[in-house]
């Protein structure tokens, strides 16, 4: 944010809302909502690229829709800190640690290399309840230590891994990406993403729309929104046998 707000070319709105968007054949036109004073303003655009995430406005103005696999696996989810941690590892310290054992099996991604930890307990097809896992037990049980170890919750979050691809990436100047356009777990790949080749200038919101003034040629556009579509129909068959094996070994 730092970065992008020294740059020139960039205009940065923060704590604005996306309430509407409506397009013609010469422009986009994107409504604001100020969260503070309730105000509305417009910007005007050639292209509008909508990065709003999983519940991304932009997707449903365009018509899109998320098809695919709803759930794929339940997963806990907890940032510690532990400095005691690193000192126990008897091989070389990596970025991501797999633990696979009948007890409890998970992942372990090191955020500083240090102190800070992301611990990832993959819930069994059997256990729907979040709740029902003592997430103190599960930590404890991927780390391998036992009850004298001690370690700090810094955050903690429940979620699921879905496999979902929009059926269409864009309407005439309007366009999605990121998870927008896929909520995809990364078992091995993932949605190819594609850039624009011009100096657009950009203006991000706080709910990750980018509103584009750029000099693509259409023709370019429209094989763009081609690449995704081969991406969302070769990624699900060339990941598949390395999602297979983490479900059969992790969850």
């Amino acid at each position: 944010f730092d970065h992008a707000a020294q740059m020139s070319k960039i205009t940065l709105l923060t704590r604005m809302n996306v309430a509407a968007v409506t397009q013609d054949a010469e422009q986009v036109t994107a409504t604001l909502e100020n969260l503070h004073t309730g105000e509305t303003s417009h910007i005007y655009c050639q292209y509008l690229v909508g990065c709003d995430g999983g519940g991304a406005i932009i997707r449903k103005t365009i018509g899109a829709q998320l098809e695919g696999d709803p759930i794929i696996s339940r997963n806990q989810s907890t940032y510690i800190r532990a400095p005691g941690l690193i000192e126990l590892q008897k091989e070389t310290p990596a970025w991501a640690t797999f633990s696979l054992n009948p007890r409890r099996s998970g992942n372990v991604y090191a955020i500083d290399g240090i102190e800070r930890w992301i611990i990832h307990n993959y819930l069994r097809p059997d256990e729907e309840d979040f709740e029902a896992i003592d997430r103190d037990w599960g930590i404890r049980a991927i780390l391998g230590v036992d009850d004298e170890f001690e370690y700090e919750v810094l955050a903690k979050e429940d979620w699921y891994g879905r496999r979902l691809v929009a059926d269409k990436f864009r309407d005439r100047r309007v366009f999605i990406c990121g998870d927008a356009a896929h909520i995809w777990v990364p078992y091995g790949g993932r949605l190819r993403q594609f850039s624009m080749p011009t100096k657009p200038s950009v203006c991000p919101l706080p709910n990750k729309s980018a509103i584009l003034s750029c000099t693509t040629p259409t023709p370019w556009l429209a094989s763009a929104e081609a690449s995704q579509k081969i991406s969302k129909t070769k990624a699900p068959q060339a990941t598949l046998p390395v999602q297979n094996w983490v479900n059969r070994h992790i969850i």
